[in-house]
């Protein structure tokens, strides 16, 4: 099998932000209830430059709750057309920082010892449109431009 580079996305890395965590009694068999929330962060100065902003929640009734947000930054090439900026913003992006989350809750629970063992989260697959968080970026840009909506 050959792989070549991805030249019209480039991840830069993510930030967790915002993390809390609270536990009532140490967990034991209750479901744990997974939510994600990913959406789009617009740079208005760069069109080309966006951040995934996800929100996660990861729930045992009765037991423990962990909220965090991560914020993820990509830069799309210039040669991408719409279409594949459409996606990559959309699918690819969330995907691609997913692990990155998943794999810090997993650490961060098996490190809490007892409390809650380490929780590993299904990977989680990535459909439709995000909500964009800063919609005004879509109106112009810094030269006064029109960026028109990816949608």
């Amino acid at each position: 099998m050959a792989t070549t580079n991805q030249e019209n996305l480039k991840f830069k890395g993510v930030n967790f932000v915002n993390l809390n965590y609270s536990c009532e009694k140490p967990w034991t068999d209750e479901e744990i209830v997974l939510n994600v929330e990913p959406s789009i962060f617009l740079h208005k100065h760069s069109k080309n430059s966006f951040e995934i902003v996800m929100g996660v929640s990861v729930k045992a009734e009765g037991s423990f709750d962990i909220n965090l947000t991560a914020i993820g930054t990509f830069i799309i090439g210039e040669n991408a057309g719409d279409e594949y900026r459409k996606i990559f913003m959309n699918q690819n992006s969330p995907a691609i920082m997913f692990p990155y989350v998943r794999a810090f809750i997993s650490t961060l629970t098996s490190n809490l010892g007892k409390t809650t063992g380490t929780v590993t989260i299904p990977a989680q697959i990535f459909k439709g449109d995000l909500e964009i968080l800063n919609p005004q970026a879509l109106e112009e840009d810094n030269q006064g431009d029109v960026i028109e909506p990816l949608n």
